[in-house]
């Protein structure tokens, strides 16, 4: 399976080329705003319904707390997101995430008998956000904390992290999770993703010729190709060629 991932030209790229080493992002992180905010359906017991019904202001004060994600914060937290896509030639893409057609593009080909190995998934655009059906614990105290009040399970929340809105259709993103509970979550950005499938590179169109350059020299040390980007004569779409390996 292809997978491909826009960059810029930073000082990651060493770490990048030479030890296929990249990383996951914290969710809380994202540029979206609607990213893993979901669209919440109670679901109230006879107990529940008679109870709001008298305590609406308790009910409100429930909803606002969903609605500011404090139910979910804790897993939010625990959670990091890679994200790739299936095309190496969205102009849309390059602009974006590939410093304006000055970065690079890594190419992994991840073989079908490791993929089990990762939470993968590709995501799905829809015109209205995910639904999370809220149930109530059984034993729900209207005394205790908000996270001991509902029952959200993680077979709920996973799908959460695979939906956006159609405006993002065109970026084709297939996104690995990550969780580990050993790493102090508060105090880093990023989770280390070692993906030993690095299989080309393929240089924006507007690179730099010192980022050529030093891109190049690494790719040969790992003995991987590299192609460069350029915008074709005709029409709005761009084309690849393969440079050769460098001298020395």
């Amino acid at each position: 399976m292809k997978l491909y991932k826009y960059r810029k030209c930073d000082e990651y790229i060493y770490d990048n080329i030479l030890h296929s080493n990249f990383v996951y992002s914290r969710v809380s992180s994202f540029n979206d705003p609607f990213e893993v905010i979901p669209n919440y359906k109670l679901v109230l017991d006879d107990y529940h319904e008679e109870y709001f019904a008298k305590k609406s202001e308790d009910y409100e004060s429930f909803l606002n707390d969903l609605n500011n994600q404090k139910v979910m914060t804790e897993t939010l937290k625990r959670l990091f997101v890679a994200s790739f896509t299936k095309n190496n030639d969205d102009i849309l893409m390059w602009s974006h995430y590939g410093d304006s057609h000055r970065g690079l593009c890594f190419e992994f080909d991840i073989p079908e008998d490791k993929l089990s190995e990762f939470i993968l998934r590709d995501v799905r655009y829809f015109d209205k956000r995910a639904t999370i059906q809220i149930n109530f614990e059984k034993k729900y105290d209207p005394e205790k904390e908000i996270t001991n009040k509902v029952n959200i399970l993680a077979e709920d929340i996973k799908p959460l992290f695979f939906v956006k809105s159609k405006l993002w259709e065109h970026e084709n993103e297939v996104r690995m999770i990550y969780k580990d509970k050993e790493l102090e979550y508060d105090k880093m950005l990023y989770a280390p993703l070692f993906l030993p499938y690095l299989t080309h590179i393929y240089l924006g169109a507007k690179i730099h010729e010192q980022n050529q350059l030093l891109i190049e020299t690494l790719a040969k040390k790992v003995n991987v190709p590299v192609s460069k980007m350029v915008a074709d004569k005709q029409e709005f779409k761009l084309n690849s060629y393969v440079i050769p390996p460098v001298n020395g």
